[in-house]
């Protein structure tokens, strides 16, 4: 990667300044950033800016699993499939899957960049992030407008999640995951998490999401492997749209 060994030391080098121990600590203590400078897409000042900015960014909040009884709208639980199907008191209200698959169920890893657009009713987001899947651990992390506003980091068991004030209130941790997961993992590995009533189809360079007889979610891709193109992501039934492009590769 470009910005290992000696493209730290040149880095720091760079931007030798008052706040040098404060900006060697972050790389050394944050795996995202860590990831995003390995990867170093985006300009060296624009890498700079984003160090600067986590010196002050408020720290990055585990989501856990609490009892039941005291979880909230932000706490990940790992729920069966019969528990995902039904909501306690909530029979009529639409069902949301939420896929939790551990990291070398992949099958593989991937380091790439992409560049995400969300399309909801009366509002588009769009972000650059870095993502990176190996058998332990996944890693995203999201740039907007020169600064880092999300993180998502998850190895199977604990998913820890930021979010600058700027995401919409309506992002959370686990539907990230959930689509990213829908998106890229193996066909067997979905089906099986997948709740009872819920079902899928999966060709080449398309994949299906039904529950019962009505299409949930609606995937296509324009190149295998899957992460390597442009994926359209059309969920019906919460009535968003997500285009994921990946960006060329760097050169070694």
């Amino acid at each position: 990667m470009l910005l290992a060994g000696d493209g730290r030391a040149w880095f720091f080098d760079r931007y030798a300044g008052d706040d040098m121990g404060r900006l060697q600590a972050i790389v050394a203590e944050d795996v995202s950033l860590r990831l995003l400078l390995r990867q170093a897409k985006w300009g060296r000042s624009v890498v700079l800016t984003l160090l600067l900015s986590a010196c002050a960014a408020t720290p990055a909040v585990k989501i856990v699993s609490p009892p039941a009884a005291t979880l909230s709208p932000r706490t990940v639980k790992q729920a069966s499939p019969a528990e995902k199907s039904v909501q306690p008191g909530q029979a009529n209200a639409p069902v949301k899957l939420d896929l939790t698959l551990a990291p070398q169920e992949l099958g593989g890893s991937i380091s790439v960049h992409q560049h995400m657009k969300v399309e909801r009713i009366g509002r588009t987001d769009e972000l650059d992030f870095a993502l990176e899947i190996n058998p332990v651990r996944l890693e995203m992390i999201g740039l907007a407008f020169g600064q880092r506003v999300l993180s998502l980091s998850y190895d199977g068991e604990e998913l820890t999640w930021w979010a600058h004030p700027m995401v919409p209130a309506e992002l959370h941790a686990e539907d990230v995951l959930s689509d990213m997961q829908l998106i890229l993992w193996p066909l067997e590995s979905v089906r099986r998490a997948l709740p009872p009533g819920w079902w899928i189809e999966d060709q080449p360079l398309r994949r299906i999401l039904y529950m019962n007889d009505d299409i949930v979610t609606e995937i296509s891709y324009t190149a295998m492997p899957r992460w390597s193109g442009t994926v359209v992501l059309n969920n019906r039934r919460f009535h968003y749209r997500l285009t994921v492009q990946a960006a060329p590769a760097a050169p070694e």
